[in-house]
């Protein structure tokens, strides 16, 4: 019974060693230039008949120019001397002594090795810095006690007593701390994605976040904690500035590196990627890369993927490092590396895809001669998990086992289809993934067998229209994800996986966090689409529009979501209430044309939403009022 997923990790890493092996044929390191390498046969044909006239000939041609040896030095090295003179042998190892390649490769910690003697690598660098300003009302639309509205509660559920803010309001009441529904406050982050190319065929990528999502002014240089002097630390108040955001009210280190992995191409079968790297499909519905300018969420996936290719098709496998469940960490030993202190808790991941998409080139010049463009891929992933270690505890004494590892006993298939029709202006895309499995215990501490059944679908389409030369952009965007009437909440931020009276399936679906609809309540309040359909439809007008990327223009979206199941929200509102709101979000942007790509450069825009609840959000007893929000967004792309 357990060769099977031993036959399946061999015939996934027989599909990736294939490539690595040919690729590792290929010479690896670089050269310097032959002179030979720019002479076709005839040059190569001529220089050899060239005789002892010849010589003489470009001699005499010399003296008249006046060249001479005191005159006009040497070439370096990339040209050969005139009149045949035999020139020096460059300092280059010799042929065949790949080791001596290798060595020159990188600068040698050994101070008695050769320094580099061979071309330097190319390093490119992308990516943006960015400014948001918010400014949010009431987006616990009034249920100050309920989750996940409660979350957005300013200063929590902390009132003024005796002139603390350290008694508990009752409901409705307007005495919280700072006496107000609103949040203020800014952001920023700088992300660096530098390319480092070996060759056209070699790549290194690196994903970097600095100062990423970091609030503006949550760092003063001031000392949080303990006594500083006689009378203990200086206040707040006497705050200079920032200082750096690893300290008390920092979300995580001032760098962030998100991802890095590498590329290597062999042209005659595929390419192979190995290392940390971003987990993007379609239109982003259910693994969104996160990266554009507004972006917060990522999908990122510890993964070695293998990648062919035949004409316009494209075919690729992979294992993913899902999970690896209790790390030993060498908190005792600095010298010792970490690793995965047991394979019985492991998540294991594997994916296939498959997909139809022209080149960028033919795909313009067949939409510039009337054509249409038909793009499609299925991307398949397979996941397991025998063990969990969610509150696991390692045994105080060496060579003790594991404790509390709870029986998860889960599996789970999901295939993703992923279409797009282009003609002329018109773009619709469809992508609809599906999640079949089963859990044996949705627990995570006690062992519940609960033997549940994984049976959820979902869908997002886009659909856009440009006229007037592209100025005019009409939208209409819609999805759905199934809902489960036995889940208490839709929101991201609760465990859906638990079950009312009993139920044995998980039918609830929710969407990435980063496949934003509206400004207010998925985005925000609930964190993600997830249990309900949508419908938004959009207007959008640039009075300028160049073809180097400039624009200046508004946005209008209407945004109408309802639940598919009432259940999961009749905490929230009434059994048979099903709608959740109405959004109005309006935009006006600008962008500049700097920079090589037609996104670079500087880019604002202003943002309003309103939300208008509708009875799903309502509950009996509470004026529920209208959410509201005001954005700033700042930056440059590189």
């Amino acid at each position: 019974m357990r060769r099977q997923p031993l036959l399946s990790i061999v015939s996934i890493f027989a599909l990736i060693a294939f490539p690595v092996s040919v690729a590792l044929a290929q010479p690896t390191s670089p050269r310097l230039a032959d002179p030979a390498d720019d002479l076709d046969e005839e040059d190569l044909d001529e220089e050899e008949d060239w005789d002892e006239e010849d010589e003489d000939w470009a001699d005499e041609e010399e003296d008249e120019e006046g060249w001479d040896e005191e005159e006009e030095p040497a070439a370096s090295g990339t040209q050969p001397a005139l009149g045949g003179a035999e020139e020096e042998p460059l300092d280059e190892p010799e042929p065949g002594d790949d080791q001596s390649l290798l060595d020159s490769a990188a600068p040698s910690s050994d101070p008695t090795r050769a320094a580099w003697t061979s071309p330097q690598s190319v390093l490119t660098l992308h990516g943006y810095l960015r400014v948001r300003g918010e400014w949010q009302d009431n987006f616990f639309l009034d249920h100050r006690n309920q989750w996940p509205f409660a979350l957005w509660v300013p200063g929590g559920s902390a009132a003024v007593v005796d002139g603390n803010c350290n008694g508990d309001p009752a409901v409705g009441s307007d005495t919280a701390c700072g006496n107000s529904d609103r949040l203020r406050y800014a952001n920023m982050r700088v992300r660096l994605q530098p390319t480092l190319a070996l060759s056209d065929d070699v790549r290194v990528h690196m994903t970097l976040d600095v100062l990423d999502n970091a609030v503006l002014g949550s760092s003063p240089d001031r000392v949080v904690d303990g006594p500083l002097g006689p009378d203990g630390a200086p206040i707040d108040f006497s705050s200079m500035g920032a200082s750096s955001t690893s300290g008390a009210d920092a979300f995580r280190d001032s760098i962030y590196v998100r991802r890095a992995w590498a590329e290597v191409t062999n042209r005659a079968l595929g390419q192979l990627r190995f290392g940390r790297m971003a987990h993007e499909w379609g239109l982003g519905m259910l693994y969104n890369a996160g990266d554009t300018l507004d972006s917060d969420y990522s999908s990122e996936v510890d993964r070695i993927q293998a990648i062919t290719r035949y004409s316009d098709l494209f075919f690729g496998a992979s294992y993913d490092f899902a999970g690896e469940g209790i790390v030993m960490s060498p908190v005792t030993n600095l010298r010792a590396v970490p690793f995965d202190f047991t394979g019985a808790d492991d998540i294991r991941q594997f994916s296939f895809l498959a997909a139809y998409r022209l080149g960028e080139e033919e795909q313009e010049e067949r939409l510039a001669n009337g054509d249409w463009v038909l793009s499609a891929g299925l991307y398949f992933v397979y996941r397991k998990q025998r063990l969990a270690s969610e509150v696991a505890t390692i045994g105080a004494t060496p060579g003790a086992p594991l404790t509390d590892l709870i029986r998860r006993n889960a599996r789970q298939v999901t295939p993703d289809l992923w279409v797009q029709f282009l003609w002329g202006d018109l773009r619709l895309e469809l992508e609809t993934a599906l999640n079949v499995g089963s859990i044996r215990n949705v627990s995570r501490d006690t062992f519940t067998d609960d033997d549940a059944r994984i049976l959820s679908f979902g869908f997002a389409f886009q659909g856009e229209y440009r006229l007037l030369d592209e100025a005019l952009g009409i939208y209409v965007d819609t999805g759905l994800a199934s809902g489960d009437s036995q889940s208490r909440g839709i929101s991201g931020r609760e465990n859906t996986y638990l079950q009312q009276d009993g139920n044995s399936r998980l039918t609830h679906f929710g969407f990435h966090p980063n496949y934003r609809i509206d400004l207010i309540l998925f985005r925000n309040i609930l964190g993600n689409v997830g249990g309900v359909y949508y419908l938004r439809p959009g207007l959008s007008y640039d009075l300028v529009r160049t073809a180097f990327g400039q624009r200046l223009g508004a946005r209008v979206d209407v945004i109408y979501s309802r639940a598919n199941r009432s259940s999961q929200i009749r905490e929230y509102g009434s059994r048979d209430a099903n709608s959740l709101g109405l959004e109005l979000d309006a935009s006006v942007y600008y962008r500049s044309e700097d920079g090589p790509g037609l996104t670079d450069g500087f880019y604002a825009a202003f943002q309003y939403g309103i939300l208008f609840p509708l009875a799903g959000l309502k509950e009996s007893g509470l004026n529920v009022r209208n959410a509201q929000t005001l954005r700033l967004v700042l930056g440059v792309e590189y």
